[in-house]
């Protein structure tokens, strides 16, 4: 889906959340990953979705904010998201291209984690990917356990190959 959206700056309880608002769309769920690409800057990052509803207008329409007058044509992003995506500016308007992240797609949903804004929740995930590829050595062996590897990288090379194309 691609729209044009305002850009308002997260609460200072979501600052370090790994979430962006979002109005409700076709489709897309509150706690969703999704894709979100800015099409200006064509970068582009993966996270979790909530959905903008009437409770959190009220509670995010509170002075000295800038109220959001249209919630179907608003993106409330951190500023930690906001500069991956290319240092946008809060209130103004951007076009981006939101896509759900596939219910089996958990490569894009570890890069989501290994993207969040808490340093711990990356350092835990790097841990527990780490530990996955220590416990698959011990149970298969190193020459094994590398060939495999080998293999799996040629795999996603070939993916990301073909999906550029």
């Amino acid at each position: 889906m691609r729209k044009r959206y305002t850009v308002f700056a997260a609460l200072y309880d979501d600052t370090n959340q790994g979430w962006i608002w979002m109005p409700k769309e076709k489709g897309f769920n509150s706690r969703d990953y999704i894709t979100l690409k800015s099409t200006e800057t064509s970068k582009k990052i993966t996270c979790t979705c909530r959905i903008i509803d009437d409770n959190f207008l009220t509670y995010y329409n509170q002075p000295p904010r800038i109220n959001i007058q249209d919630p179907n044509l608003a993106l409330v992003i951190s500023a930690y998201y906001r500069d991956m995506l290319g240092e946008l500016k809060t209130g103004e308007t951007y076009e981006f291209e939101i896509e759900k992240v596939g219910k089996f797609n958990y490569r894009r949903k570890i890069i989501a984690i290994l993207h969040h804004p808490d340093n711990g929740i990356k350092i835990a995930a790097c841990l527990a990917i780490i530990s996955i590829f220590v416990s698959l050595i011990s149970v298969i062996g190193l020459q094994n356990f590398l060939s495999i590897f080998h293999w799996i990288v040629a795999a996603i090379k070939g993916l990301a190959t073909n999906s550029k194309g």
